[in-house]
């Protein structure tokens, strides 16, 4: 026995009346829900479906889908770092990644090295400037959630598509960090430039992956989320995805 797609709105519309906000987490407490409606239903043949579901919700005690939401939430923070480092893993995999790289950290030294530039200056100016165009990128992410927002179809793995810098966001501030700490590494004027070149160029790196490799293609990772994650652990028709 199973419920019909109409009952799966149901319950999705209940889970949502529960300060459940993410509609992924709603899916897949949906069918929890359904197992133990299902089992009650079958067990009781004068149990009605309302009646299931009340007594199925009595099950989480005073805290409601907070506990289970939170144990979901972090699943899917799994799965979604999975994905990015997967997409990270096969850029900087290809030759062309680390041509481009290569010219990059070049360029940078040179620069360095020509105009003596202050490191704590070139750092302040190119983070700005690279987190000028990031901003720029965020700006139109933001208005996309937005529309999903409205369409109530926001999942929580769009939150952790917003919110990526757990995984690579840190990095675009490496040139900052090692200019404010080069004073406490013994070495010479050379080395330094060298060094904070190659930070520039991570955090060069981190933004066109962010970009490129997650932001840009969010409706494949979104897709490829829906068929490996969602469809496989709620079995749900994928129109109700």
């Amino acid at each position: 026995m199973t419920l019909s797609n109409d009952e799966r709105e149901l319950l999705l519309e209940f889970i949502k009346s529960k300060y459940v906000d993410y509609y992924d987490i709603r899916l897949l407490i949906a069918k929890d829900l359904e197992e133990n409606i299902v089992k009650q239903m079958e067990e009781d043949k004068d149990m009605t479906f309302d009646m299931a579901l009340n007594k199925a919700y009595q099950s989480y005690g005073v805290v409601g889908f907070s506990n289970i939401s939170d144990t979901y939430m972090k699943q899917i923070r799994k799965h979604f770092f999975k994905l990015v480092l997967k997409r990270v893993k096969l850029e900087i995999l290809r030759l062309t990644f680390w041509i481009y790289f290569s010219l990059f950290f070049i360029a940078t030294y040179l620069l360095l090295m020509f105009f003596e530039v202050n490191p704590f200056i070139f750092a302040g100016v190119l983070l700005v400037i690279l987190l000028s165009g990031f901003l720029y990128v965020l700006t139109i992410l933001h208005k996309q959630i937005k529309a999903l927002k409205e369409k109530d179809k926001y999942y929580y793995l769009d939150e952790m598509l917003l919110s990526n810098n757990s995984v690579l966001f840190p990095a675009i501030y490496a040139p900052l960090a090692l200019s404010t700490n080069l004073h406490w590494i013994a070495i010479d004027l050379v080395v330094s430039k060298a060094l904070l070149a190659l930070a520039t160029t991570i955090s060069l790196a981190a933004i066109y992956l962010i970009v490129f490799n997650v932001y840009r293609r969010r409706a494949s990772i979104i897709f490829t989320y829906e068929i490996e994650y969602l469809s496989e652990k709620t079995g749900f028709n994928h129109n109700l995805i």
